[in-house]
């Protein structure tokens, strides 16, 4: 028995498998066997193909532009991000973070004003340890290697402290439109972009103020949702 087989996947995204079958006597069973074995790798291996497509233009519909008052899509937050943290490399979704007031700082090694405005970030997230979470991002397109961030962290350690960083980032500064270095992004409690902006605009007591904000906003949900028996 010769099979022969074509897989084809098409725009329409549907695979068709097609079985010739000749009139050739089988000769060896484990032939027959190794070939079933290689039909089936090429039906995954399709179906995988296929799934990636779909995630990647999930992907692409998440990342449409963010506009100040609007939501950070759901989908963001559950996103694996490379994260450079204490020395060591990890692997991070923000869903964690999220609840919380998050500052979104964009860097580069080369940039010396981004370096210079470490230590302001660093001794705002230790004076509000409770509601604010700074997060700096290195996206790829500004080109450092995982050398020049280890360097920048090593060197800079008295004005970096405990601040994380996002490496390779291809995802927040597309969706957060950021052309410049250093910008600040800022997220509040609910999600919301609340504003994008420079470092001569970024004032530490208005991410303080908002961060306290907030925290009456929650105290005002908890006492509503105790005065409705707790829905």
């Amino acid at each position: 028995m010769m099979i022969y087989w074509n897989i084809y996947s098409g725009p329409d995204r549907f695979i068709a498998l097609t079985i010739l079958l000749g009139e050739e006597k089988q000769t060896n069973k484990l032939k027959l066997t190794c070939m079933i074995k290689k039909i089936t790798i090429a039906i995954v291996m399709a179906v995988l193909c296929l799934n990636f497509r779909a995630i990647a233009q999930i992907k692409s519909d998440v990342l449409m532009p963010v506009k100040i008052g609007e939501q950070v899509p759901n989908e963001i937050w559950d996103m694996p991000m490379q994260i450079y943290k204490s020395g060591k490399y990890i692997t991070e979704t923000l869903r964690q973070y999220r609840g919380n007031v998050i500052v979104f700082d964009f860097w580069a090694s080369w940039c010396g004003n981004c370096i210079e405005g470490f230590p302001k970030l660093s001794k705002l997230q230790d004076s509000v340890p409770d509601g604010l979470k700074i997060i700096l991002v290195n996206a790829k397109e500004v080109h450092d290697t995982n050398q020049a961030i280890e360097k920048v962290f090593i060197n800079h350690k008295d004005k970096l402290g405990s601040l994380p960083t996002i490496i390779q980032d291809t995802i927040l500064h597309k969706l957060f439109s950021t052309y410049a270095l250093p910008s600040y992004v800022v997220v509040g409690g609910d999600a919301d972009l609340m504003g994008v902006t420079l470092s001569y605009m970024f004032h530490e007591e208005d991410i303080k103020t908002m961060v306290l904000q907030w925290k009456r906003l929650l105290e005002i949900r908890r006492k509503i949702k105790e005065g409705r028996g707790g829905k």
